[in-house]
């Protein structure tokens, strides 16, 4: 994706540049799953089948988030 100059960007990347932003920045699910998989060892069986629980809750809220639905959308209809 061209981060340089948003006025050469196609549709496609301005919509997943504006998704990044909301995931990174707003969303609170994205937030959330961030934080406590930070405090995880991953070398633990247990905590490392607790992230991939919280991956999977996150991965559950963002199918079912709007601004990735439309993007989602809009991509597989203009897919060439």
């Amino acid at each position: 994706m061209r981060t340089n100059n948003k006025a050469e960007m196609d549709v496609i990347e301005q919509i997943e540049g504006a998704m990044s932003e909301v995931c990174t920045y707003i969303c609170k699910y994205y937030d959330y799953a961030h934080e406590r998989s930070q405090t995880l060892d991953l070398s633990n069986e247990v905590q490392a089948r607790r992230l991939l629980s919280i991956q999977t809750n996150l991965d559950k809220h963002c199918n079912e988030c709007p601004l990735g639905r439309i993007s989602h959308e809009f991509v597989s209809s203009n897919d060439t």
